[in-house]
């Protein structure tokens, strides 16, 4: 009982070591981007990842931990043993891809890799086609040595345990203890146990997009992008191509609105203070035909500013309505851009705006900061 204990402990800091070593790697490889971090700033990375890293060897351990919690039952070790080689076998090689090709392709992309992978391979060729031999070889050389060394360890420390497990009598009692400690597995998986789940934005700690991009972990984020597969562009596509491109025109053109916007302030740099409120409407704003004396303060902000009376909410959810309200971006239906640090980090906003124009901005949320990717 106490060695498959110890041995599971053992699997699940294998796997946690091995992103440290995998984003230590990176760092390296990339070190024209990371080398200003400097030692704070690659403690601070690795640091702020360590929860994915967590969740992700939490994944990782769940099929090791019920090959162990099975031998409780077996008589013969052979086909734990068996299955334990194929499952790492592939794990390793899977990651030592992963890892390599993580790294290279991130000054490509400037992204951790994820799905996208996906969209080029009917096009193979091309890919190819802007990458040196010499770089190919280099990778290939990179993801065996990193194969051999995840594999080799993985022989050497944790399959020379799990070879010496002996069947137990009265094994029931210890598998229900057992069971017990595979199902804690769950809160590091989760993230914790707070109210939000762990999701790649949780790692956002820096306005340095590089920072952050370093922080997550490539096999969450990987399989994290994973789950999020779904063909957007097919879904509410109501307009002909012709007459949607013609409405979006019309939207976007700025040369047409440049004359017709009003000068509403009455100075040219002002202190801005952006409140946003949940689950607040028109029916308790007195102006607005709501409940009267409810809302006294709104109604002096009314009468003495700029009051719209046909702003309509975006979405009913917090996730989708953020990023209307800070980059203008309309929700979706079905999903979420905030759960998509890649593509939210490539959004115009107000902030950003505000930086440029030599703003120093701050966010005081009252909610769980990584509830549905907020911290990114």
């Amino acid at each position: 009982m106490k060695k498959r204990i110890l041995t599971f402990l053992l699997i699940y800091v294998y796997f946690i070591f091995l992103f440290l070593f995998a984003k230590i790697l990176f760092l390296f490889y990339r070190i024209d981007i990371y080398s200003s971090a400097g030692l704070d700033g690659w403690c601070a990375i690795l640091w702020h990842g360590l929860s994915m890293d967590l969740s992700a060897a939490g994944y990782l351990s769940v099929f090791p931990g019920i090959l162990i919690l099975a031998s409780f039952f077996l008589k013969k070790n052979n086909i734990i043993t068996l299955s334990a080689n194929v499952y790492f076998l592939f794990i390793c090689l899977f990651l030592a891809i992963l890892i390599v090709a993580d790294a290279a392709l991130f000054g490509y992309w400037g992204t951790r890799l994820d799905r996208t992978v996906f969209i080029y391979m009917d096009n193979m060729k091309d890919v190819f086609a802007s990458i040196s031999s010499m770089e190919i070889v280099l990778g290939i050389a990179g993801m065996s040595l990193c194969f051999l060394l995840t594999f080799v360890g993985y022989r050497r420390l944790i399959f020379t345990e799990i070879r010496k497990f002996n069947p137990l009598k009265g094994s029931m009692l210890p598998a229900m203890a057992f069971l017990l400690l595979l199902g804690t597995l769950f809160i590091p998986i989760r993230g914790g146990i707070t109210t939000s789940t762990m999701n790649t934005g949780h790692a956002y700690f820096s306005s340095n997009a590089n920072y952050n991009q370093a922080a997550v972990n490539t096999f969450f984020n990987f399989g994290y992008s994973l789950m999020k597969l779904t063909h957007f562009s097919t879904q509410f596509h109501y307009f002909p191509d012709t007459e949607t491109e013609a409405v979006l025109q019309q939207l976007s053109d700025r040369n047409q609105l440049a004359d017709s916007i009003p000068q509403l302030l009455t100075m040219q740099r002002p202190n801005i203070l952006l409140f946003v409120l949940e689950s607040f409407g028109a029916t308790v704003i007195e102006p607005l035909g709501g409940v009267k004396d409810v809302t006294p303060n709104m109604k002096a902000f009314a009468a003495d500013g700029i009051l719209f009376s046909q702003f309509y909410a975006n979405s009913f959810r917090t996730d989708r309505g953020l990023v209307s309200i800070l980059s203008g971006y309309p929700a979706q239906a079905m999903t979420s851009i905030m759960k998509y640090p890649n593509k939210t980090q490539s959004l115009p906003s107000i902030p950003k705006t505000l930086i440029d124009n030599g703003y120093n901005c701050e966010l005081f949320y009252g909610g769980d900061i990584d509830f549905a990717g907020m911290r990114s």
